[in-house]
């Protein structure tokens, strides 16, 4: 398994786009292991979100789409994912890519979308994160 030796990697200034560098190698790296493009399952990312009293609550969702204003993830309001979010907008999340032996964690504030962007998700109800990037 070909590693990122993270001495020599040429890091980026804004953390976002350092994700996207990682991301990308992610799926190269995939596609070569598979032999095709991978499937929806390769955005799978873990989330940690907590009550207000701080007891926390971890489990995987897809990672639906990142740009420079940080990350969207879906989730039903009346979850208890959706629930803690709303009480405790804090979370992180964590990708581990395997076949790249790196996980990039992400520590944030969360905020729902606008109405427009939410609607314009297939699945409707969608949370950004919006933080930096951390290793």
């Amino acid at each position: 398994m070909e590693k990122i030796n993270f001495a020599t990697l040429n890091w980026e200034k804004d953390p976002i786009t350092q994700f996207e560098v990682l991301y990308q190698a992610h799926f190269r790296k995939l596609e070569q292991v598979l032999g095709r493009p991978p499937t929806d399952n390769a955005t799978r990312v873990t989330i940690a979100t907590s009550t207000k009293d701080g007891t926390p609550s971890l489990r995987y969702v897809l990672l639906k789409q990142h740009d420079n204003r940080g990350f969207i993830i879906n989730t039903h309001y009346t979850s208890r994912k959706g629930r803690d979010l709303i009480e405790n907008p804090k979370a992180s999340l964590c990708f581990y890519w395997k076949q790249l032996d790196v996980q990039v964690r992400v520590d944030a504030d969360v905020k729902k979308l606008s109405s427009e962007e939410s609607d314009a998700n297939l699945e409707g109800q969608t949370t950004r994160f919006s933080s930096g990037v951390g290793n």
